[in-house]
């Protein structure tokens, strides 16, 4: 589904565990969507590529994932991690952008 990265893509910082990943989890479970959107457009902007193929692509690939879940019959959880849901290119304004109505 996805383009292999190079090897030099990733980095250290970006990694699960790290003080950031904690700091913008802190900010998301405060009600502070805008502070923990700031920490990933921070990701975003250090680290493009790594950004790009972590999680724009694969909010991106998603869609038309979500749209087939919602027309399957029965019901359908979908867990995300918070990296996914905020930011300029996060799989809920993906959604937006595909027609889909998100509270």
């Amino acid at each position: 589904m996805f383009e292999p990265m190079r090897p030099t893509a990733t980095r250290e910082p970006y990694g699960c565990g790290s003080r950031r990943s904690e700091r913008i989890s802190t900010e998301w479970l405060a009600g502070r969507q805008t502070a923990a959107a700031d920490f990933v457009d921070h990701e975003r902007r250090d680290y493009p590529e790594l950004y790009a193929k972590l999680t724009v692509e694969r909010n991106r690939a998603w869609v038309p994932h979500f749209e087939a879940m919602l027309n399957a019959p029965k019901p359908t959880l979908v867990v995300v991690g918070l990296y996914h849901l905020v930011g300029s290119e996060s799989m809920l304004v993906q959604l937006r952008r595909a027609g889909f109505e998100v509270y």
